[in-house]
């Protein structure tokens, strides 16, 4: 007779289903975090646009103040072609009316092409954009839309989405 261990009569006995992990790209679900700005000591690279802001760190927030209507703070960050990404940022104090903040996300500075934002009224604002194939810079902006109104934000965030 002919002696059977369990591994070869399980082969046997069980059919083929040709059921194999053939992923070739593992991808995690944990979000990436690209920046997460607090502006506790500095402006964490956001400028004024032109002559159209000042842009300072004070009191532990970004403060924006236009000169002239549109002003607004930006940075560029480096990113991946084809992503998807999701940005938040709060909203501290302001002394602009509602619908007069908006935050940006686009392909050149003061561009809206990725995300335009308006600003509710509640303290935290989130919303996600999707890089093109060939996009590896967004800029953003934090734009308070009427000069002589101010805002300070505070705990940027921007991460991969999945």
């Amino acid at each position: 007779g002919q002696c059977w261990n369990t591994y070869s009569l399980y082969r046997l006995i069980m059919p083929r289903l040709g059921l194999f992990n053939t992923a070739s790209k593992f991808r995690s679900r944990k979000p990436k975090r690209l920046l997460f700005a607090h502006f506790t000591s500095d402006t964490a690279s956001f400028t004024g646009n032109l002559t159209n802001a000042n842009v300072s760190a004070s009191g532990g927030s970004l403060l924006v103040i236009p000169s002239a209507g549109d002003g607004y703070a930006h940075r560029t960050l480096t990113v991946e072609a084809s992503t998807k990404y999701h940005i938040r940022i709060k909203k501290v104090v302001s002394t602009a009316s509602t619908g007069k903040l908006t935050l940006t996300v686009g392909t050149s500075a003061g561009a809206t092409d990725l995300l335009s934002l308006l600003t509710p009224d509640n303290q935290y604002y989130s919303g996600s954009f999707t890089t093109g194939g060939s996009t590896t810079t967004v800029h953003i902006g934090l734009m308070v839309e009427v000069s002589s109104q101010i805002c300070y934000w505070d705990d940027l965030l921007v991460e991969t989405w999945d």
